[in-house]
């Protein structure tokens, strides 16, 4: 990716909230005078609309098949709208990146035949590692009650059992062990993350746990923090001045 603007993603379980905070983080943003670019994946362009086709049911696709989709979607997106966003200059806040098929993806073809994780690594191998993963964390039931209200047809991966699945492996993704009570937390615990580990390509990678289950201001003010600290690092031009979300 080209230039120096930061590229920042919001990941969790489908209900997490991660549109809504993209949305946010944008609007907080464009307030203070930062050019910004918010985004999504699946993308609108014409891979990512075969990707929704296939996770509304109009259309089918083996579980690999739509990997795969995932992927190219994805190198298309870098290059259609990230990489243009960055080379203006500007931040790009995205609902969703790399890690998301590292998570969903990995339990869907996971049956032992291509390797799970390790086969989305490889077909990934070449996606855009964001340089701020803001990850907002809620139960797989919390999710699911979300997703109900909605009041949409449901999509192929909202099933609880499907979400249990997916939130460990987000978890294990990003070092967080539940069962000792150990997580990456808000919002030095991202300046540890980030010393600590490795994205999917071996690139440092600064991580952030945040409690999606709290009401959407406090979420969007715990993201606006983080933010801040980040950017701090990056340049002023990247920094709010003074604004809120």
């Amino acid at each position: 990716m080209s230039g120096s603007a930061p590229y920042v993603a919001l990941e969790g379980l489908d209900g997490a909230g991660t549109t809504t905070q993209a949305q946010l983080l944008c609007e907080a943003l464009e307030r203070a005078g930062v050019a910004c670019t918010r985004t999504f994946e699946p993308s609108d362009g014409p891979i990512g609309t075969m990707v929704r086709d296939v996770l509304r049911g109009s259309q089918r696709a083996r579980a690999d098949a739509l990997a795969l989709l995932y992927a190219a979607d994805r190198l298309d997106h870098a290059e259609r709208v990230v990489a243009a966003a960055l080379a203006r200059d500007e931040v790009v806040v995205s609902d969703r990146s790399v890690y998301s098929s590292l998570a969903y993806q990995s339990d869907d073809v996971g049956d032992g035949e291509r390797g799970g994780l390790e086969w989305v690594r490889e077909i990934n191998a070449r996606a855009p590692e964001p340089h701020l993963v803001l990850f907002l964390r809620v139960s797989p039931d919390v999710a699911m009650a979300r997703i109900s209200a909605r009041g949409d047809a449901p999509e192929r991966f909202d099933k609880l059992e499907t979400l249990r699945r997916v939130g460990a492996n987000y978890d294990v993704l990003f070092g967080n062990d539940p069962a000792s009570g150990t997580f990456v937390v808000e919002p030095a615990g991202a300046r540890r993350a980030r010393e600590a580990r490795r994205g999917a390509r071996g690139a440092p990678l600064e991580i952030c746990l945040i409690d999606g289950e709290r009401p959407v201001p406090d979420v969007a003010a715990a993201i606006w923090s983080v933010y801040r600290a980040f950017a701090a690092e990056r340049g002023a031009r990247y920094l709010a001045s003074g604004a809120s979300s």
